[in-house]
């Protein structure tokens, strides 16, 4: 319709399908109807010249549409680099905040976690415990090598118990190793722990010396 306005044609939509072609610009007047099907035309009767102007519309229409299309390609292939640069991003920065909470990890002295402490009291002439526990590794690394203390607590935070631990271990990540092991008391405070309800307990381990199966290690409260 633009093609035959601005030729001098009067345009004017008939059906979905049907456009009727009036030119008035001489006194030839003439009118054609322009069919439309399937992205092809024809008229009727037969106008050469008006065939000729929309065919070469088309014809602009369709370099339009490739144009588009290509944008289109273009466009997507650069959200696609895009994601995918994002990505890389996202992935190298997970890396990087792995690598540093590990890095935080390997340098902690809490990272041997008690499961499971029972004891046992017995009253003889040197009165000691039986102590059974189940530590487990929550360093990144595999250990073969841990010495450090257990501690337990009462409610109101007075350590009454203390007990020493140092040897070879297979230890992997994530893994559990259960010692026993007798103690004999270093106080009278660790008494009180026989009378105290294992609810009311604070347990932890601190590391003094965890040895790496790579060869690295951590060292705590060696100056």
């Amino acid at each position: 319709m633009e093609a035959g306005s601005k030729n001098g044609w009067r345009m004017t939509e008939f059906k979905a399908n049907e456009i009727i072609a009036e030119n008035t610009s001489d006194k030839n007047a003439e009118a054609v109807s322009i069919h439309l099907k399937d992205g092809y035309f024809f008229t009727r009767p037969n106008n050469d010249e008006l065939n000729k102007k929309l065919d070469l519309l088309l014809q602009k229409i369709e370099q339009l549409e490739k144009k588009v299309d290509k944008k289109d390609t273009e466009i997507e292939k650069l959200k696609n680099e895009l994601n995918k640069q994002q990505a890389e991003i996202k992935k190298s920065s997970e890396k990087v905040k792995k690598e540093f909470q590990e890095k935080l990890a390997i340098k902690s002295c809490k990272k041997i976690k008690v499961l499971n402490f029972e004891y046992k009291y017995h009253d003889e002439v040197i009165p000691y415990y039986d102590l059974t526990m189940t530590l487990k590794n929550e360093y990144p690394k595999k250990i073969v090598y841990l010495s450090g203390n257990l501690f337990v607590e009462d409610q109101d935070g007075v350590k009454i118990l203390q007990d020493f631990i140092k040897r070879k271990v297979d230890l992997p990540v994530g893994g559990e190793i259960t010692i026993k092991k007798t103690h004999q008391l270093n106080s009278d405070l660790e008494k009180y722990l026989k009378d105290e309800e294992p609810e009311n307990l604070k347990i932890y381990f601190e590391v003094i010396t965890a040895e790496f199966a790579d060869g690295t290690k951590v060292e705590c409260g060696i100056f």
